[in-house]
């Protein structure tokens, strides 16, 4: 949690995609509803098992969240 992930495979706004935090692929959903495209850069929210939720860091920032440079990254 708290950590930037890459997605791999798109996630749709009600499913499960595929992203990659460190070397290790994850199951992921979505956390705000909302497609996430594969290519996208997220930010982990929650752990649920062996499932990750994640906000795409865009979102994130046209909100003006403020989003740490130093985050754990890929």
């Amino acid at each position: 949690v708290g950590r930037q992930a890459h997605v791999m495979e798109s996630i749709p706004a009600h499913g499960t995609g595929t992203v990659r935090l460190d070397r290790e692929l994850w199951r992921a959903e979505s956390g705000m509803d909302t497609d996430i495209p594969a290519g996208s850069t997220v930010l982990v929210t929650r752990l649920d098992g062996t499932r990750l939720e994640v906000v795409p860091l865009e979102v994130l920032k046209a909100y003006a969240v403020d989003v740490p440079d130093d985050l754990g990254s890929l």
